[in-house]
Protein backbone atom coordinates (compact mmCIF):
# COMPACT_ATOMS: atom_id res chain seq x y z
CA UNK A 1 0.00 0.00 0.00
CA UNK A 2 2.71 2.47 0.83
CA UNK A 3 4.70 1.53 -2.18
CA UNK A 4 1.43 2.48 -4.44
CA UNK A 5 1.21 5.75 -2.59
CA UNK A 6 4.65 6.82 -2.95
CA UNK A 7 4.07 5.99 -7.14
CA UNK A 8 0.72 7.63 -7.44
CA UNK A 9 2.46 10.74 -5.89
CA UNK A 10 5.59 10.55 -8.26
CA UNK A 11 3.24 10.24 -11.15
CA UNK A 12 1.32 13.36 -9.67
CA UNK A 13 4.25 15.17 -9.51
CA UNK A 14 6.06 14.80 -13.02
CA UNK A 15 3.32 17.15 -14.67
CA UNK A 16 4.58 19.78 -12.30
CA UNK A 17 8.76 18.87 -12.65
CA UNK A 18 7.64 19.43 -16.32
CA UNK A 19 5.64 22.11 -16.34
CA UNK A 20 8.28 24.33 -14.63
CA UNK A 21 10.96 22.98 -16.60
CA UNK A 22 12.96 25.27 -19.56
CA UNK A 23 15.17 24.17 -22.29
CA UNK A 24 17.53 21.85 -21.55
CA UNK A 25 21.35 23.41 -22.96
CA UNK A 26 21.43 21.41 -26.17
CA UNK A 27 18.35 22.38 -27.42
CA UNK A 28 18.99 26.06 -26.05
CA UNK A 29 22.21 26.20 -28.32
CA UNK A 30 20.48 24.59 -31.24
CA UNK A 31 17.70 27.15 -31.09
CA UNK A 32 20.18 30.09 -30.49
CA UNK A 33 19.54 31.34 -34.10
CA UNK A 34 15.82 31.29 -33.91
CA UNK A 35 15.72 33.06 -29.98
CA UNK A 36 17.83 35.71 -30.85
CA UNK A 37 15.68 36.03 -34.11
CA UNK A 38 12.64 36.13 -31.94
CA UNK A 39 14.34 38.32 -28.83
CA UNK A 40 13.98 41.70 -27.58
CA UNK A 41 17.56 41.51 -26.61
CA UNK A 42 20.32 38.71 -25.77
CA UNK A 43 23.17 39.82 -23.60
CA UNK A 44 25.97 38.17 -21.51
CA UNK A 45 26.15 40.96 -18.43
CA UNK A 46 27.27 41.31 -14.76
CA UNK A 47 24.86 42.21 -11.94
CA UNK A 48 26.45 45.70 -10.52
CA UNK A 49 23.95 45.93 -8.11
CA UNK A 50 20.03 45.25 -7.17
CA UNK A 51 17.55 47.30 -5.06
CA UNK A 52 15.13 46.42 -2.90
CA UNK A 53 12.64 45.85 -4.85
CA UNK A 54 14.92 42.92 -6.87
CA UNK A 55 15.42 45.03 -9.80
CA UNK A 56 19.18 44.79 -10.62
CA UNK A 57 21.66 47.02 -12.77
CA UNK A 58 23.80 44.98 -15.15
CA UNK A 59 26.50 45.76 -17.28
CA UNK A 60 26.10 44.40 -20.28
CA UNK A 61 29.81 42.38 -21.14
CA UNK A 62 29.27 40.96 -24.86
CA UNK A 63 25.89 42.00 -26.38
CA UNK A 64 23.97 39.61 -28.86
CA UNK A 65 21.05 41.83 -29.55
CA UNK A 66 20.01 45.19 -27.92
CA UNK A 67 22.00 47.35 -25.16
CA UNK A 68 25.84 47.82 -26.36
CA UNK A 69 28.60 46.43 -24.56
CA UNK A 70 29.48 47.98 -22.04
CA UNK A 71 26.35 49.80 -21.22
CA UNK A 72 24.40 49.39 -18.44
CA UNK A 73 20.67 48.36 -17.85
CA UNK A 74 18.14 47.65 -15.03
CA UNK A 75 16.25 44.36 -15.06
CA UNK A 76 12.63 43.83 -13.72
CA UNK A 77 12.42 40.69 -12.86
CA UNK A 78 8.80 38.85 -13.68
CA UNK A 79 7.30 35.98 -11.92
CA UNK A 80 7.04 32.48 -14.15
CA UNK A 81 4.98 29.10 -13.08
CA UNK A 82 9.03 28.55 -11.85
CA UNK A 83 8.99 30.87 -9.58
CA UNK A 84 10.82 34.78 -9.42
CA UNK A 85 14.32 34.84 -11.00
CA UNK A 86 16.89 36.29 -8.51
CA UNK A 87 19.79 37.51 -9.09
CA UNK A 88 23.12 38.27 -6.95
CA UNK A 89 25.67 41.06 -7.50
CA UNK A 90 29.06 39.80 -9.33
CA UNK A 91 26.49 37.15 -11.31
CA UNK A 92 27.39 36.57 -14.74
CA UNK A 93 24.27 35.60 -16.76
CA UNK A 94 23.08 34.86 -20.44
CA UNK A 95 20.37 36.87 -20.38
CA UNK A 96 17.10 36.84 -23.55
CA UNK A 97 14.08 38.40 -23.10
CA UNK A 98 10.71 38.23 -25.31
CA UNK A 99 8.97 41.35 -23.57
CA UNK A 100 9.61 43.47 -21.35
CA UNK A 101 10.67 41.91 -18.43
CA UNK A 102 13.56 38.58 -17.72
CA UNK A 103 11.64 35.36 -16.42
CA UNK A 104 12.92 32.35 -14.51
CA UNK A 105 13.03 30.81 -18.24
CA UNK A 106 15.36 33.82 -19.51
CA UNK A 107 18.54 33.27 -17.49
CA UNK A 108 21.08 31.31 -17.84
CA UNK A 109 24.29 29.87 -16.62
CA UNK A 110 27.33 31.81 -19.46
CA UNK A 111 28.04 28.11 -20.85
CA UNK A 112 30.65 28.40 -23.18
CA UNK A 113 28.58 26.20 -25.72
CA UNK A 114 25.73 28.60 -25.62
CA UNK A 115 28.09 31.33 -25.53
CA UNK A 116 29.54 30.22 -28.89
CA UNK A 117 26.34 29.64 -29.95
CA UNK A 118 24.85 32.66 -30.00
CA UNK A 119 28.08 34.61 -31.25
CA UNK A 120 28.03 32.59 -34.56
CA UNK A 121 24.09 33.18 -34.39
CA UNK A 122 24.75 37.04 -33.78
CA UNK A 123 27.24 37.04 -36.65
CA UNK A 124 25.03 35.47 -39.49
Amino acid sequence: MRATAVLVLSFLSAPMALACSCFPPASRAESAPLALQNAKFAIHARVTSINQGGQATLLVIESFKGPSANSSIEITPREHQCGKVSFSVGEEALLTSFGNAVTYCDKYAPEPFLLDAFRKAAAK
